[in-house]
């Protein structure tokens, strides 16, 4: 008589491994939780695998008790009470198991409290400056891990390495907005921060904007006047200020937002119009404050309109795509070479790019072989694009498209 097929139970947990010294033990399966360990005794208990075949009628190991004893030093048993018990058991629930549900009941309310204090003054009621103390306090910095209360001449000089910090100043009953430019800070290009040049040269109608990540800040620039100056766009990159233009500029943005945008582009895929967005929100989120580098759109007329007639939206696009060509000839080497970018040879700056007329490359060592594929962009016609006059190319065949004048003369004679 065939009997059923009995359903196997999963006791992975039933057989233990005990290391003694150099030996390794399998506990017996008398019980469910077997006791693995010894005061004196270096002992690691480890779960184990399928378990030995049972017999089919009483379910009891095959080989006698006794025996899975056997090999085992009679020392191990001497001290049954210190035994560690071997227990498949779930373990006790804690706090962190639920972080949320925890910050919830315990920490929301105190945490609230804390963002409404540091609307205020932040317990600090002294009048007098925290710096000088002999001035009123009444300017602070939003960007500064320091909240304390300064006068204005010591939040000025505090901030000469910083002159993108956002400051607020107390009105009597509330903070409210302030800029380093409207304190008296201006910015001296060609020497050390608080060095003051010995003919300094205001910037071009004196409203220079720079983009930076903390927002769109109206500075004060001050260009070197010395006989050793640098022209104006070279004193700017050498304070890591990118300038829109290379004649007068009036918008630049700092390496670390230039260098931010192009690393979020890259894996988020944001446009330049949601960035520059997000900085005109970052300086004025209400939407109240006049900022000279916010645009927005017409969702009736479907058109952009300028909220002041001076916005930087263009200079940033501009400015991205400088960034861009810099960063593609620094990395291939390009800045080291003697010949310059205008003499460079074509398809120079540009990784390997699989095409028909290279041969299958094998590598013999490992017998790989290099597969290459080939893609088209047929929707690439499509694309509306202006001339080369209104809208130069700047790497004309040094990187993956091909020089545009010998392409066409290809395709005359072709």
């Amino acid at each position: 008589m065939v009997q059923p097929a009995r359903k196997r139970r999963r006791r992975g947990a039933d057989v233990t491994y005990l290391t003694i010294g150099n030996n390794t033990y399998i506990q017996p399966r008398v019980h469910r939780h077997v006791s693995v360990a010894s005061s004196r005794q270096s002992v690691v208990s480890n779960d184990a695998g399928p378990s030995a075949p049972r017999d089919a009628d009483n379910g009891r190991p095959d080989e006698p008790l006794d025996d899975a004893f056997e090999g085992i030093p009679p020392e191990f048993f001497n001290n049954i009470s210190d035994m560690l018990e071997f227990v498949d058991r779930p373990r006790n629930r804690t706090a962190s198991d639920n972080p949320l549900e925890d910050w919830r009941q315990h920490h929301v309310d105190d945490w609230l409290a804390e963002l409404l204090r540091l609307e205020g003054r932040c317990g600090f009621c002294d009048e007098a400056c925290a710096s000088c103390h002999e001035d009123r306090a009444e300017y602070r910095c939003d960007d500064c891990n320091d909240i304390q209360l300064y006068c204005r001449e010591c939040a000025v000089e505090r901030h000469l390495c910083n002159p993108f910090h956002r400051l607020q100043c107390w009105s009597g009953t509330h903070f409210r907005r302030t800029t380093l430019k409207t304190m008296g800070l201006r910015i001296q290009l060609g020497h050390p921060p608080g060095v003051q040049c010995r003919n300094p040269v205001k910037a071009f109608a004196d409203d220079f904007i720079i983009l930076d990540v903390s927002g769109v800040n109206e500075v004060a620039v001050d260009y070197c006047g010395c006989e050793t100056a640098q022209a104006k766009s070279m004193q700017l990159l050498r304070s890591r200020i990118i300038p829109a233009t290379g004649i007068d500029p009036k918008t630049a943005a700092t390496f670390r937002l230039m260098e931010f945008y192009h690393v979020l582009h890259n894996q988020s895929k944001v446009s330049g119009f949601e960035f520059y967005n997000t900085l005109s929100r970052r300086t004025d989120n209400t939407g109240t404050v006049e900022i000279k580098a916010r645009r927005i759109v017409d969702v009736e007329n479907r058109s952009w309109r300028d909220r002041s007639a001076q916005s930087r939206y263009t200079s940033f696009m501009r400015m991205a795509r400088m960034w861009y060509h810099l960063k593609l000839l620094k990395r291939f080497g390009r800045g080291n070479d003697h010949v310059g970018r205008r003499r460079q040879r074509r398809a120079h700056a540009r990784y390997f790019v699989p095409h028909a007329r290279n041969p299958v490359k094998t590598y013999p060592k490992t017998g790989l072989q290099l597969l290459r594929n080939e893609d088209a962009n047929f929707r690439l016609k499509r694309k509306k694009v202006s001339s080369d006059s209104a809208d130069p190319g700047f790497n004309n065949g040094i990187a993956y498209f091909v020089e545009e004048r010998a392409y066409k003369e290809h395709l005359e004679k072709h």
